[in-house]
């Protein structure tokens, strides 16, 4: 159990980090307007709620979005 705690905390860890780093690289690099931040912050919000749901779902529920997202991307 102990073990399960300290690869969910790292695995926690090394996201936030990604997402402070992508953030910054994306707040920083210009002034924005404020309904800019809004949409770059709606856009993580998305991003982890997808890869939430996903981690979330039963395993019957993650093969099919898989195959509907890579039956997206031979569409597109």
């Amino acid at each position: 159990m102990e073990e399960e705690r300290t690869t969910y905390l790292r695995g926690f860890v090394h996201g936030m980090h990604f997402l402070l780093l992508a953030l910054e690289g994306r707040l920083t690099t210009k002034p924005l307007p404020p309904a800019e931040v809004r949409a770059l912050l709606d856009e993580y919000h998305r991003v982890v709620e997808d890869y939430r749901d996903v981690f979330e779902a039963p395993e019957a529920t993650r093969v099919a979005l898989r195959f509907e997202d890579e039956a997206a991307e031979r569409e597109a």
